[in-house]
């Protein structure tokens, strides 16, 4: 029995433009407008030492929705809270919390998300990972699925609909200066790739071999 192998190639192209995030901080100045802080907040180094919370109330994605990314970036092993769909009181430094959110806290190689909501703080999952050295975390909240990345691989998530808005955020609960240095908020993508055009398709054909190309 023959077999048919297909081939399927996408031919790279310089993109227009390329994605970015909507917010930007480098903890080297006190937070921008948009921004409310709780807690004992202090900054440099880069870095962030606490406990403390800043939460984006001013800082929402241009769309109109609670559906966005919280990333940050550091350099080695790090700790740290992603709040998604925060109150402007949000805050949790392991003991103490106020306001409603969901906290994705991020420690080495383990991830926890928490939520609270009507005053109740509850561990909605918990995860492990291989220790990594630079660290590039993003929680991404759509409708009621919250996804979590560590350096782009998926980690861990949830489906949860108790919170349908809120504002995005970051915290520390440490009183020492933190070693990540970017807090970024990114709009989720919502514009759909182009259609093809059917006189761009490339073809070859063997007898037991079919290879399509196409334009990115």
């Amino acid at each position: 029995m023959r077999k048919l192998i297909l081939l399927l190639s996408v031919l790279a192209a310089p993109l227009s433009a390329g994605y970015t995030y909507y917010f930007n901080y480098d903890f080297t100045t006190f937070p921008p407008s948009g921004i409310t802080v709780n807690g004992s907040y202090t900054f440099g180094g880069p870095g962030m030492g606490g406990p403390a919370s800043l939460i984006g109330t001013g800082r929402m994605p241009s769309d109109g929705t609670s559906d966005y990314e919280v990333r940050t970036e550091a350099p080695g092993v790090s700790c740290g809270d992603h709040y998604l769909r925060a109150s402007p009181d949000a805050y949790y430094d392991g003991y103490t919390a106020t306001g409603s959110f969901y906290v994705v806290r991020h420690c080495g190689s383990t991830v926890w998300i928490y939520k609270r909501v009507g005053g109740v703080l509850t561990l909605l999952t918990q995860a492990s990972t291989e220790p990594v050295g630079a660290t590039t975390v993003r929680s991404v909240i759509r409708g009621d699925l919250l996804r979590v990345f560590i350096n782009d691989r998926y980690v861990t998530g949830v489906i949860d609909s108790s919170l349908p808005t809120g504002a995005p955020g970051f915290g520390t609960s440490a009183s020492g200066i933190s070693s990540i240095q970017a807090l970024r908020f990114g709009a989720l993508d919502r514009v759909a790739p182009p259609a093809v055009n059917a006189s761009s398709i490339r073809t070859y054909v063997t007898p037991n071999r079919l290879e399509l190309s196409m334009p990115a």
